[in-house]
């Protein structure tokens, strides 16, 4: 069989030679040995459906790409799993080329504009997903289609056409998808306790050929990281399906509205997948992994519930246009969560104001709270935003805008505009709200710097200047994310 390590002599690095000569800040590739990658045979299936050009696609998934995308180490990541699975699936492997090859050719200094590698890639996963989602017949396809789900979304958040409708349509088909296996994803909301490794909490009363299909946890987290994407996207008025489909599907006996239960609901399914990656790997799964992964337990568990706050923030100003009393009264129920998240992690919180610069020491702990906290943060300022537009600045909001502005710095000091990629949200929504010129003029150079990682931050960046503009031109502060989608000069974008 072939081999995805017949790319191993592709460099990676930041200097001359082959390869694509990458930026990645300097501490994410840094502490990666990609000497240690594991040898991941391809089928002959998956062979036939590559070019010589498509091995450096994937091991630029399977390093560059997995320290982009997360601080985990590469070796044991999400990526990692993903390419055990496409090795012996055609579709996930077109997938993963396809979203690769673009990211790729986004950062060459003179990238080619039209891709028709990644683009034939993705329309041949576009055209088996079409024809597998109606035959899922076990647990292994099921983690094959949600895999191949996730990365079409991110392929489409960064590289898609301004519509926002390719994300849109893969929201739906993710909610489609799981409808029709809602009898196997009754994942119960009062569980507090994690599972054994390899067990599943679920419900107990099914049949055989309904066994099959119980969601294993590396779904379960497929799932969680695509509520994530949904969220995100809500605040732009492109998601939000596929949170409230699930909450429906899982909590049936959740009152409609009743946001506080359903964001219980949330976090038990982030709980059971914890397990994921000793489960994956098991004995071979090393202890300092395991340790790190505990270190990094409190500051994950924020990352997911600042996601699903922003969406519920972002459903309260949904409201705010339909429903006024309505919306007041949930405006309650949606502080009343922030600040109880807020208490929840006061010490990590603490920390992060507090967390001194010039250590030397690499700790993947350091770079969470850089890129995570920003964004509890941000949905503070946004929640102020939404319900109260026109008030005077209060203390909460000054210190938000402060705390994501001073980890901002920290974060492009130690790792670059890697680190910046993953607070871009909490960055525009920092722009929207600072009076200060030098903050403003800073984020804007970022957003131009983001560009290499995909076509939404130019569509951000172009909104940003677009927002100078029109604050020169009023003498005011204005609010330009609102014209994303309804005025014709912004196209649509989700960072």
């Amino acid at each position: 069989m072939a081999s995805v390590d017949q790319v191993s002599s592709v460099s990676t690095s930041t200097g001359s030679g082959p390869g694509i000569g990458l930026s990645l800040g300097t501490t994410l590739l840094d502490n990666v040995v990609l000497s240690e990658l594991p040898h991941v045979p391809l089928s002959p299936a998956c062979v036939n459906i590559l070019a010589a050009s498509d091995y450096e696609a994937i091991y630029y998934f399977r390093t560059s790409f997995a320290a982009i995308q997360h601080t985990k180490n590469p070796r044991y990541s999400v990526p990692s799993i993903i390419i055990k699975l496409a090795a012996s699936n055609p579709m996930l492997m077109h997938m993963v080329v396809a979203l690769a090859g673009q990211q790729m050719q986004a950062q060459l200094q003179h990238p080619n504009e039209d891709n028709q590698a990644s683009v034939a890639h993705y329309g041949a996963a576009m055209r088996l997903m079409a024809e597998a989602v109606g035959s899922i017949e076990t647990s292994h396809h099921l983690d094959v289609v949600l895999a191949v789900l996730w990365l079409m979304m991110l392929y489409e958040q960064r590289f898609g056409d301004g519509t926002g409708n390719g994300l849109s349509k893969h929201l739906k088909g993710a909610v489609s998808i799981l409808r029709t296996r809602s009898h196997v994803l009754t994942v119960h909301s009062t569980a507090t306790r994690e599972p054994e490794p390899g067990h599943q909490i679920v419900s107990t009363t099914m049949t055989q050929e309904q066994s099959q299909l119980i969601p294993s946890l590396f779904a379960t987290r497929m799932i969680v990281w695509m509520l994530g994407i949904d969220a995100i996207a809500s605040s732009y008025g492109l998601g939000g399906q596929l949170n409230m489909e699930l909450y429906r599907l899982c909590c049936p006996e959740t009152v409609k509205g009743d946001m506080e239960a359903v964001f219980n609901w949330a976090g038990s399914l982030h709980r059971h997948t914890r397990p994921l990656f000793r489960t994956i790997w098991g004995d071979v799964y090393p202890t300092y992994e395991i340790l790190d992964d505990l270190e990094n337990t409190e500051v994950n568990d924020l990352s997911r519930e600042s996601a699903q706050l922003r969406y519920m923030v972002a459903e309260l100003a949904s409201l705010y246009h339909k429903d006024f009393e309505s919306a007041k009264r949930r405006e309650k129920t949606v502080e009343q969560v922030l600040w109880l998240i807020g208490a929840k992690h006061a010490d990590l919180l603490e920390v992060a104001a507090t967390i001194r610069e010039g250590s030397i020491e690499w700790r993947r702990l350091y770079s969470n709270i850089r890129l995570i906290v920003p964004h509890y943060h941000a949905v503070v300022l946004e929640f102020f935003r939404v319900t109260d537009p026109q008030g005077t600045r209060n203390d909460r909001q000054r210190l938000a805008l402060g705390e994501i502005m001073k980890l901002a710095f920290q974060a492009h000091k130690y790792e670059g505009d890697t680190a910046i990629r993953h607070i871009a949200w909490p960055l525009l929504v920092a722009f929207l709200e600072t009076d200060d010129f030098v903050h403003r003029e800073w984020i804007l150079q970022r957003f131009k710097s983001l560009r290499v990682f995909g076509n939404n931050y130019w569509r951000a960046q172009k909104l940003l200047e677009s927002t100078i503009t029109e604050q020169g031109r009023l003498g005011r502060r204005v609010n330009t994310l609102n014209f994303v989608g309804s005025d014709p000069l912004f196209e649509r974008f989700v960072v």
